[in-house]
């Protein structure tokens, strides 16, 4: 059984405008992702981290229990995965796609929840797309919007095999736009 879970290309999928600044809802169709091959297992989400969004968020509480997985190293992000499992499914062996498994769930219809991290190396190509996503995403903000260390973007859209995913990206005193941003009543 082959499943293709993180995507290893780091490639970020064409988005609109309007997914990049967070106006993107859920769909309401009701249709679930694609079961990966035929394993029983279908993606969920996928939430990826480059090393630099890794970031200190000073003034942010402490929250309950953690589990913290390995920062990624320079040139690389982090994916975190969830998967929903049908019991007696098949087995995937999730080591040769490089990735572990972090946490499991029983849900009360037997399926189980896994989550899964894994890195990947970023493609000079991705690192080209994440800075013009950042670029579209402040270019499209107004004075009413202020810099501060927790400030974070989220890229979100679907992969190749239908899954939903998220890019946490920081934003840096670096990209903060030299000079005044419109005014909200000027957009």
């Amino acid at each position: 059984m082959r499943a293709e879970i993180g995507g290893t290309s780091g490639a970020i999928p064409a988005m609109s405008k309007a997914s990049i600044i967070g106006l993107t809802e859920l769909s309401t169709s009701g249709s679930a992702p694609p079961e990966l091959g035929e394993t029983g297992w279908t993606k969920g989400m996928s939430i990826y981290v480059r090393h630099e969004d890794v970031v200190e968020m000073p003034g942010i509480p402490k929250q309950g229990e953690v589990i913290w997985i390995q920062t990624p190293a320079v040139g690389y992000a982090v994916g975190i995965h969830v998967i929903i499992a049908r019991p007696n499914g098949g087995q995937v062996d999730v080591g040769r796609m490089g990735l572990t498994p972090v946490v499991a769930y029983t849900l009360p219809d037997n399926n189980t929840v896994f989550v899964l991290v894994g890195q990947f190396e970023l493609t000079p190509e991705t690192v080209t797309q994440y800075r013009q996503y950042i670029d579209l995403a402040l270019s499209e903000m107004t004075a009413d919007t202020q810099w501060t260390p927790s400030l974070r973007l989220t890229l979100s859209g679907h992969d190749d095999q239908g899954g939903r995913f998220a890019r946490d990206i920081a934003v840096t005193q670096q990209d903060w736009p030299p000079g005044d941003l419109p005014s909200s009543a000027s957009s």
